[in-house]
């Protein structure tokens, strides 16, 4: 049985503008999109310049570095989702819904995601996998080894856990999800391989790095979107 949205809920993004969350999401949306551009101009003067240096400054504004600002952007946006899924399972709950416990796990899965986004977890995994395994080519960062697989289970519970959902709101929380892999696995192998030729001191390397984040940073903007939306259908009822 697929669960239906309120008919106020059926014009999107017009009903995404109408949410109390909008504005922040919006906020945060916008925020994203200037912290790529900042990190691709600087990349485009640092590597692509013929008297391009390196300032001060480069970390702070590089999309691939642990501690820049569109890293601590990308782990809010990241527990925010966890926030946002724990009340979603809240809501659930009450109406009698089956979906309480599936949110929660997600909930935690996110909370992790955040963590390891904050710390670099996976970059840690890939520097030890490097050591035990041969990792080469697209497999050169070694932690997708361990992720992909993951991944694909999560799909496939995901894929039975949301057949009850309406389809729409179903299409674009796999949607969120297709844009967040394809960017966060999907690049990251491409670049890896290049990588692993022709080193990171490049704009070709650091093109595909703002590419990848930017992936994964709209990935998780979709999904907080469709989430909100979800959540407004559920407090309707």
């Amino acid at each position: 049985m697929n669960l239906p949205l309120p008919a106020q809920d059926q014009d999107w993004p017009s009903a995404a503008r109408a949410s109390a969350l909008a504005r922040p999401l919006w906020t945060a949306a916008g925020l994203a999109a200037m912290l790529l551009l900042l990190s691709l101009g600087q990349d485009i003067y640092v590597y692509g310049w013929p008297h391009g240096t390196l300032p001060d400054s480069k970390l702070m504004f590089d999309v691939d570095h642990e501690k820049s600002f569109y890293t601590w952007l990308s782990s809010t946006l990241l527990f925010a989702c966890a926030v946002l899924l724990i009340w979603i399972a809240h809501e659930e709950q009450r109406v009698g819904g089956a979906l309480h416990a599936y949110w929660r796990l997600l909930a935690t899965v996110f909370v992790l995601l955040s963590a390891d986004e904050h710390v670099g977890v996976h970059e840690r995994a890939s520097e030890w996998l490097s050591i035990h395994l041969p990792t080469h080519g697209l497999l050169y960062y070694g932690w997708v080894m361990l992720a992909a697989p993951l991944c694909l289970a999560g799909g496939m519970v995901s894929l039975r856990a949301l057949k009850v959902l309406d389809r729409p709101i179903r299409q674009r929380l796999f949607l969120s999800a297709t844009v967040f892999v394809l960017g966060a696995i999907g690049v990251e192998m491409l670049s890896a391989a290049f990588a692993e030729v022709h080193g990171q001191a490049n704009l070709s390397y650091h093109l595909m790095a703002n590419l990848e984040e930017g992936l994964e940073g709209a990935g998780v903007l979709l999904f907080l979107f469709g989430l909100d939306r979800y959540r407004r259908g559920l407090a309707a009822r």
